[in-house]
């Protein structure tokens, strides 16, 4: 497309109509462009806080130098920090199972803990639980008629037991 009708420099041109141009220099131009150039792959580089694969490779390109002794990690570090860890995992777990629960997180944290087969058993338990519950409920709200109606608890009279 022509530049005299291209979009971006027509919009430019608008709001640049105004001003005397100022001819720059071809090799000052390139300076600027050079610091532009500079300061882009330094924000990419350090203030950027993606991950990419060009800071991958800087990183990697900096492993290859030899460590000093402070930098190494032997076996025995390695173990006491294996087992650090796993200490915490079990302390975490210990309290999160044998502390009282006082928000929702900790309540939900025995059920993220569980396997599905014991959610299954434990929901399978709370159901016949309910039904108890409601069975047990019901029997009491005859017995609770029944006692309103004539007024004993072990009556036998055809006429208690008539008007349920």
């Amino acid at each position: 497309m022509n530049p005299n009708y291209s979009p971006s420099l027509l919009l430019d041109r608008f709001f640049v109509q105004n001003q005397i141009p100022e001819y720059v220099g071809a090799a000052q131009n390139r300076f600027a462009w050079s610091i532009c150039l500079v300061l882009y792959i330094f924000y990419l580089l350090v203030l950027d806080p993606q991950m990419t694969p060009i800071k991958i490779l800087i990183c990697a390109l900096c492993e290859i130098i030899k460590k000093e002794k402070i930098q190494t990690f032997n076996l025995t570090q390695k173990l006491i920090t294996v087992i650090l860890i796993i200490m915490i995992f079990l302390g975490l777990y210990n309290f999160s199972v044998h502390v009282e629960n006082r928000s929702s997180a900790m309540a939900m944290m025995p059920m993220m803990l569980m396997s599905p087969e014991d959610r299954m058993k434990m929901n399978e338990a709370k159901i016949q639980a309910l039904q108890e519950a409601e069975f047990e409920k019901d029997d009491e709200d005859e017995e609770e008629t029944y006692v309103r109606k004539c007024g004993m608890k072990s009556c036998t009279s055809d006429a208690c037991s008539g008007g349920k």
